[in-house]
């Protein structure tokens, strides 16, 4: 019995791999406006006005992410307001913040009234 030539073989599989890594290396499209703290983050209390209203698509997860990015820690559970504003607790710089994230991304947050 004749075995079949491996040469063959060896480049399919090798063009088929090739080809899943490529779709895979695919990205989704990302928002248009990059987290950057120094742009995107305001300390004091100003800044809530800036953030857009309207339907965000965020998820929670999604949400303490991008916050997490932004330069924040210790994001607590967030909520999501009636103006479509993902809103929680965080820290930034060792310092209790509230911070909030509108449908396009941006971040706002203000210093949080320490716990007595």
């Amino acid at each position: 019995m004749k075995k079949p030539p491996i040469l063959p073989v060896l480049v399919g599989f090798a063009l088929w791999f090739t080809a899943v890594g490529f779709a895979n290396g695919q990205s989704t499209p990302t928002p248009d406006r990059a987290v950057r703290p120094d742009t995107a983050t305001t300390l004091g209390g100003a800044g809530q006005a800036a953030l857009a209203k309207g339907h965000n698509t965020f998820t929670m997860l999604q949400a303490r992410a991008r916050i997490r990015t932004a330069g924040y820690a210790k994001v607590s559970t967030l909520t999501k307001s009636t103006d479509g504003l993902w809103q929680g607790v965080a820290r930034l710089k060792g310092e209790r913040v509230t911070v909030s994230l509108d449908y396009r991304g941006d971040i706002v947050s203000q210093r949080a009234f320490p716990l007595h």
